[in-house]
């Protein structure tokens, strides 16, 4: 059989680790070069293969490849076109007495809540805090009362807030009434919204933030799980490829918690 060539592209928020995942992909298909003659990775994503800017990765030494395993941000460029510790709590802590009361931190997540859920562990610190998920509707009144209760109790409150969050009608406390490429509907910020919220209906004085890109691409706060994931799905792509396998994702599933095992699986695109 005549070997073919691959093509490779970074897509969407990079993340710490996309470029492990690259690091996988480009040193397995170099272990097979009998079937995989080389591998191109376009420019900015998918629009590389557009336009047919891409990236002759068998000009690049064996030693640049492997220091992807530990290189922030997309390496070779993404694009999104269709085909944390929080110590700013102790801050408040420490103001509440005759200032700010209220700190929001908003944090990626417009579906799922793991990273609002990390956010509420900061309650094992003995911090007041309210979470709200995207899995959950918001409930004003509720969530209102919540926070008065640990002011009240505590002297002050953090709220971490998903991106996600959303009323009952499905409608995103953050949303601005206008649609990015792919349809969805672009999120102006959930934290000035339930800051104010709160501002408007106890009062109490605020701070809010939203860590944005650094919670999704600081490569210093990636684990060695991260790390080891982001390989092993990349690896995973080209030898499931050279299997004749087509339209499936490699997925990463936890067969233990005590201790923490996994293995790499599949799931149909």
């Amino acid at each position: 059989m005549t070997a073919k060539n691959a093509f490779y592209a970074q897509s969407g928020g990079v993340t710490a680790v996309i470029n492990a995942s690259a690091a996988g992909v480009i040193e397995t298909a170099r272990a097979h070069p009998d079937k995989i003659a080389n591998v191109y990775a376009g420019r900015n994503g998918i629009i590389g293969a557009l336009t047919e800017d891409l990236v002759d990765t068998s000009q690049e030494s064996a030693e640049a490849i492997a220091a992807l395993r530990h290189t922030p941000s997309g390496g070779f460029g993404s694009c999104r076109y269709k085909l944390k510790s929080l110590e700013a709590s102790f801050d408040v802590r420490s103001m509440a007495a005759t200032s700010t009361k209220i700190f929001v931190i908003e944090v990626m997540g417009r579906h799922a809540g793991w990273i609002a859920a990390a956010g509420a562990l900061v309650a094992d610190e003995g911090i007041p805090v309210v979470t709200l998920f995207p899995e959950v509707e918001f409930d004003k009144d509720k969530f209102l009362s919540a926070v008065d209760e640990r002011v009240k109790r505590f002297g002050y409150c953090t709220i971490c807030v998903s991106e996600g969050c959303h009323w009952p009608d499905g409608t995103f406390l953050a949303e601005q009434g206008t649609r990015d490429s792919f349809g969805h509907a672009q999120l102006g910020g959930a934290a000035p919204v339930v800051a104010n919220m709160i501002k408007e209906a106890l009062g109490y004085k605020f701070h809010w933030a939203v860590a944005d890109y650094l919670q999704r691409a600081a490569r210093h706060l990636a684990s060695n799980s991260d790390v080891e994931q982001a390989y092993a799905l990349g690896k995973a792509a080209v030898e499931k490829a050279l299997e004749g396998k087509n339209s499936i994702m490699p997925t990463v599933v936890r067969t233990s918690n005590q201790p923490y095992k996994w293995e790499i699986g599949e799931a149909p695109l």
